[in-house]
C-alpha cells in the first residue's frame, strides 16, 4: 500500500465527511447536503481547469462540454428539489443558506489542499476520473431526488446517496493514484 493511495483515499472519506457530519451530526438540513455536493462538483471542476492553466495544458472538449453541462442540468433538478419538492415533502429538510456556507468553505479548503498537493507532486489533473464521477454522480443524483418525490424520504434517500459518493470518491481516489504511480 502506498502513501498516495491512503491519502487520496483519506482525502475523499475527509471531504464526503463534511456533508455527511453537517447532515447526521450537526442537524443541517438534507437540502443542504444534497447542495453541498453539487458545490464539490463545481468547485472540482473549477480547479482542475486551474490546474490546467498552471500546466499550460488545454482542457479537451469533452472535458468542458461534460462539466458544464452536467453541472447545468443538475443546477435545475437542484433548483426544482429545493425549491419545491423538498419544502412539500419535508419542510424541516430545506436548504439553509448558514449550513450551506459552513459546509462550502470547508468542503473548499479540502479540494483546495488536494489540488496544491497536485500541483506540487505532478499528478495526474484527474480531469478523465472527474468527467467518469460527474456523469455517475449527477445521474444518481437526479435518480435519488426522484425518488425523494415517490418516498417521501429525503433522509433515507440522503444516507443511501451519501454512502454510494463517498465509496465511489474512495475508489475513484485509489484507482487515481495507482495510476499516477504505475
Amino acid at each position: 500500500m502506498n502513501l498516495g493511495k491512503v491519502a487520496g483515499a483519506a482525502q475523499a472519506l475527509a471531504i464526503n465527511a463534511v456533508s455527511v457530519y453537517g447532515v447526521f451530526f450537526a442537524d443541517w438540513p438534507v437540502g443542504t447536503g444534497i447542495a453541498l455536493y453539487w458545490a464539490e462538483n463545481v468547485l472540482r471542476g473549477l480547479l482542475i481547469l486551474i490546474l490546467l492553466g498552471v500546466r499550460r495544458k488545454r482542457p479537451t472538449s469533452v472535458f468542458l462540454l461534460l462539466t458544464f453541462l452536467f453541472n447545468a442540468v443538475h443546477a435545475v433538478f437542484l433548483l426544482v428539489i429545493l425549491g419545491f419538492v423538498i419544502p412539500r415533502v419535508a419542510p424541516a429538510e430545506r436548504f439553509e443558506g448558514g449550513s450551506f456556507r459552513q459546509g462550502l468553505i470547508a468542503i473548499a479548503i479540502l479540494l483546495a489542499i488536494e489540488y496544491l498537493v497536485r500541483m506540487m507532486a505532478r499528478e495526474d489533473d484527474g480531469s478523465d476520473a472527474y468527467v467518469r464521477r460527474v456523469v455517475v454522480i449527477h445521474l444518481t443524483i437526479v435518480l435519488g431526488k426522484f425518488g425523494i418525490v415517490l418516498f417521501d424520504r429525503a433522509t433515507v434517500l440522503f444516507r443511501s446517496f451519501a454512502a454510494l459518493k463517498t465509496v465511489m470518491d474512495v475508489v475513484s481516489q485509489w484507482r487515481t493514484s495507482r495510476a499516477a504511480v504505475s
